[in-house]
């Protein structure tokens, strides 16, 4: 890919990548054709290169996705990860209509068919797993200080440091320990969690999360929800009222066909007469 290309998708052209994806789609046209026609189209000269590079991976035989997942930069994991459901459950038309909906800035959970409040469970096990290393660096800082405290007074009563050096060496050697300790803490970062904003699941509850522009989902609200989008769509429309039955139709008297006076039988040895016969 050139490097003199400005390498940015904005969200309006990947709405608008949608919207038109999912209306071609939609119309039965073949993801090929699909992809090849959006490329044509296009005005972002990077946009162009990276939709030329996914037409190539189609044709190679890779699946739409991870078509996709070669440009982490353009598509975002949320998207790859619709798309691949999508893929799987026959459901793209509507993955990439939801997808433009939501990438032109008028999508809610409720769109997605996940309108239940957001309930986030804080269990013993993943506030263990986020504090993890503060547990442990605060015990061992804790009893470097006391075990610090112990020497000194085990020196003292061995008369290996002087009584009145004591207060001085035990104030210096706690602030020592508490400077170490701060140092340690101070590369402390607690672990960040994820929260699906869907159902509210935590990243340790669930196998995956993914993160796009403002919206964070959860692998099993992904499935849900495509499933929820071939449902929809297979939703069979109600018949349309039978059609009026053609009026009969109108009886013609029958017209009694003259014969061709010209072949009718007749006396070989009668004259004809051409003129009169054909008046």
């Amino acid at each position: 890919m050139p490097a003199a290309l400005v390498s940015s998708v904005s969200s309006e052209e990947l709405a608008q990548f949608c919207r038109e994806f999912a209306v071609m789609l939609a119309s039965d046209v073949k993801l090929m054709p699909a992809v090849v026609t959006l490329r044509q189209q296009t005005e972002n000269p990077y946009f162009r290169e990276v939709l030329l590079e996914a037409q190539g991976d189609l044709e190679n035989g890779q699946t739409l996705a991870a078509a996709f997942s070669r440009h982490p930069d353009v598509f975002s994991p949320f998207l790859i990860q619709l798309v691949r459901q999508g893929e799987l459950e026959g459901a793209l038309p509507e993955v990439f209509r939801k997808l433009a909906e939501h990438y032109s800035g008028g999508m809610d959970n409720e769109a997605f068919g996940a309108g239940n409040p957001v309930v986030v469970n804080l269990d013993i096990s993943t506030i263990v797993e986020v504090l993890r290393p503060l547990l442990v660096m605060l015990p061992t800082a804790l009893a470097f200080v006391g075990f610090a405290i112990a020497g000194i007074w085990v020196a003292m009563e061995k008369n290996w440091l002087p009584s009145e050096q004591a207060g001085p060496t035990i104030l210096a050697t706690a602030a020592l320990s508490f400077l170490l300790v701060g140092a340690a803490f101070s590369r402390f970062r607690p672990r960040r969690v994820s929260t699906c904003a869907f159902c509210g699941k935590l990243d340790t509850q669930v196998d995956e999360i993914v993160t796009s522009r403002g919206v964070s989902i959860c692998n099993e609200c992904v499935e849900t929800m495509v499933q929820q989008m071939r449902r929809s769509k297979d939703v069979v429309a109600p018949p349309p009222p039978p059609a009026a039955a053609p009026p009969p139709p109108s009886e013609k008297p029958e017209r009694t066909l003259r014969p061709d006076v010209a072949y009718l039988l007749r006396d070989p040895a009668e004259p004809v007469d051409l003129d009169q016969e054909f008046e």
